[in-house]
């Protein structure tokens, strides 16, 4: 047991008491909070206001869908009931998990992403498992009473190079979650190596947790980055603004550095954020070339008329469809757009020209026919 000192002078009274540096390092420290420097917590405030970004200090209440917490180090650690754990207030939206709010005030609430993300859970896919119960303590604050946030801990980068333009740009997005937009960026990453390509990955937008980015890494991306290193502990509930800014921080981060920047939008097309990317056209301009990840071929073709619709055309198709050879045929059969597969990505050289082809007008969708 940690004994944290209560008794201040009037003159250093400030919001919080002080908290022993003993107890915030026996503390399992989760995944969203690596770039902040703990020593900077000398305070906790039992009755702070929750805001998104805050580093607070939890306590494991009741293992339910996540059993483990992911460290800064990437290593999944086991939690047991009456655990410390250091994690970032944020929003989740992820359609076969979570929708979940920062809550209103301390107390019991959930854990609802392994990267370490605490929040009020509303709602769950069928499938989902009830979510794990944490009871956050405080917010961990500087001396002067301040909380310490995931913001002030952002990846300084040159604004000066931000607008700046020289690495060939593919997005990927989804049609739907769970479309293999992750594995379709490692994969385009590999087939960019094969032909002597630099690649950085980048994850523009979704909840904390670094699996998606050891990924990257394994495939061989010079670098890797997310929003979590510019100080964001999720992206649901941005602004339009926010979320440009992240794009501008994170691809000029690495601009002119590699030859090839492969991005990744999480989640589907119609989810809000998502959807606000889209109509940006700051994110529009960074963009070289489009790549969409679907599950069938319904999806593909509707996915690429609610594209077509917003100006930007797709230069291939890949994803889950790829574990479907008919799926593959069928959607062939009715569109000239190409469809990358994992074999093709894989053992295809045409593969690289065809994402490096870039945003070109494409022809109207072919009437299928009943014969």
């Amino acid at each position: 047991m940690y004994i944290d000192k209560l008794i201040e002078t009037p003159s250093q009274q400030v919001r919080g008491k002080r908290i022993n540096a003993n107890r915030i390092a026996a503390a399992k420290r989760s995944f969203v909070t690596r770039r902040v420097e703990l020593a900077d917590a000398t305070r906790i405030d039992l009755d702070a206001i929750p805001k998104a970004g805050d580093i607070c200090l939890a306590r494991l209440v009741r293992k339910g869908h996540h059993q483990r917490l992911e460290l800064p180090n990437g290593r999944r650690a086991r939690m047991h009931p009456g655990d410390e754990i250091i994690v970032a207030f944020g929003n989740r939206y992820a359609t076969d998990q979570f929708h979940a709010r920062v809550p209103e005030r301390m107390g019991p609430c959930q854990l609802v992403a392994a990267g370490g993300i605490a929040a009020e859970s509303l709602d769950r896919h069928a499938s989902t498992r009830k979510p794990t119960d944490i009871e956050t303590i405080g917010t961990l604050c500087r001396e002067d009473g301040s909380p310490i946030n995931l913001a002030e801990y952002a990846m300084p980068v040159d604004i000066g190079r931000s607008d700046r333009k020289e690495s060939f740009v593919i997005a990927v997005f989804g049609s739907g979650m769970n479309a293999g937009k992750t594995t379709s960026v490692c994969e385009i990453v590999r087939a960019l190596d094969r032909t002597n390509l630099s690649t950085a990955a980048v994850k523009l937008t979704g909840t904390g947790a670094g699996g998606d980015l050891w990924q990257y890494q394994d495939c061989g991306a010079q670098a890797v980055l997310d929003f979590t290193d510019v100080g964001h502990a999720s992206t649901m509930d941005l602004n339009t603004a926010e979320l440009e800014s992240i794009t501008d921080r994170l691809i000029g981060a690495v601009d002119g550095k590699v030859d090839c920047i492969v991005v990744e939008i999480a989640d589907g097309l119609l989810q809000r954020e998502t959807q606000m990317m889209l109509r940006s056209d700051k994110f529009r301009d960074r963009i070289d070339s489009l790549v969409l990840a679907t599950p069938d071929p319904l999806s593909a073709l509707g996915g690429r008329e609610f594209l077509d619709r917003l100006g930007f055309k797709v230069a291939a198709f890949t994803g889950r469809i790829s574990a479907s050879p008919l799926f593959v045929e069928e959607l062939r059969a009715v569109s000239s757009i190409p469809v990358l597969t994992s074999q093709d990505l894989e053992t295809r050289d045409r593969s690289p020209i065809i994402l490096l082809q870039g945003s070109t007008d494409q022809p109207p969708l072919e009437d299928v026919g009943v014969a």
